[in-house]
């Protein structure tokens, strides 16, 4: 064989991307192999492409290369990090990375997209509408508070205005007996003491 033959196959060899099984990226990315094929699924459902092994038709095993590893990596990362859903997070992974091995190059770790970000800045716009709102119904809390202090204030001097008039009533009706009572004595008195001049006259 010659040098220029040998050379040829090592050059080959050194250009073969190395290739792993789920099982073995599982171990590497601390996910269940499940997980790794949901992800995988999911990817491919938009349109993103794994290399698969012998054998035909959907019963071809995947194999992953460190691009699709890296991928995968990301996936689990918006997926700890947000609350997007698996899809959601793939349509925002295959957006930045491309559709499988038509990607020359995959960064290791590259800053969530500009979907994310409009994510976080609709939430900090709803946290801030939230206090807001906090705020208003505060204060309406404490107008209302007062109100009802005003209002039983009010209900308190009222009743007390009742009681005093009721009293008053009572008082007058009861200087009213008794005058009527020292009258009536009055006049019987007077009766008596008319019948006994008469009588005297007589």
């Amino acid at each position: 064989m010659t040098d220029n033959a040998i050379d040829t196959i090592e050059d080959d060899i050194g250009e073969a991307e190395t290739t792993y099984l789920t099982s073995e990226v599982s171990k590497m990315l601390g996910m269940a192999n499940t997980t790794i094929r949901k992800y995988s699924q999911s990817l491919e459902s938009k349109g993103y492409s794994f290399t698969k092994g012998q054998g035909t038709g959907a019963r071809r095993a995947r194999l992953y290369t460190d691009k699709d590893i890296t991928v995968l990596r990301y996936l689990k990362e918006i997926r700890e990090e947000t609350n997007i859903t698996v899809e959601r997070a793939t349509s925002v992974v295959v957006e930045r990375f491309g559709k499988g091995t038509t990607q020359e190059t995959l960064p290791e770790r590259v800053p969530v997209t500009t979907d994310l970000d409009k994510y976080a800045k609709q939430h900090d716009e709803l946290k801030k509408t939230v206090s807001k709102q906090s705020g208003l119904i505060l204060k309406q809390n404490k107008l209302i508070l007062n109100l009802s202090e005003r209002l039983e204030q009010q209900e308190d001097f009222i009743n007390e205005q009742i009681d005093q008039k009721v009293h008053k009533i009572i008082n007058q009706n009861k200087q009213i007996e008794t005058s009527k009572k020292t009258t009536k004595q009055k006049s019987g008195l007077l009766n008596r003491i008319i019948k006994s001049i008469i009588r005297g006259m007589n």
